[in-house]
């Protein structure tokens, strides 16, 4: 099964509460948001019931198909890239470098 959107964020260093529960604050810190829609179906989805898809859009357990990561690297290796492509989009558009802080999850 791929990886959800809240394995990413635990992966990118959103911690648990006290009471083991992880806040939607922790996951938007690690870079991700709380809630949004699935691309095909458009089904409401929370962080533990939402994966990301290489189109950078979320998608659901039944929509998901092969468009998901089933590891972290392969998540990690495809947020650089996207991270670099649009740095050097911002750069030609801009003139200006940014930060390579960009995620697309």
């Amino acid at each position: 099964m791929p990886i959800t959107i809240l394995e990413c964020a635990i992966a990118r260093g959103a911690k648990p509460d006290a009471d083991g529960s992880i806040s939607p604050e922790a996951i938007n810190t690690a870079g991700f948001h709380f809630i949004g829609g699935c691309i095909n179906c458009h089904a409401t989805l929370a962080a533990y019931n939402a994966y990301p898809t290489q189109g950078s859009f979320w998608a659901c357990a039944d929509c998901i198909d092969t468009n998901g990561f089933l590891t972290m690297e392969k998540f990690n290796e495809w947020a650089t890239a996207q991270s670099e492509r649009d740095a050097k989009f911002d750069e030609f558009c801009n003139g200006v470098r940014p930060r390579l802080t960009k995620e697309r999850a």
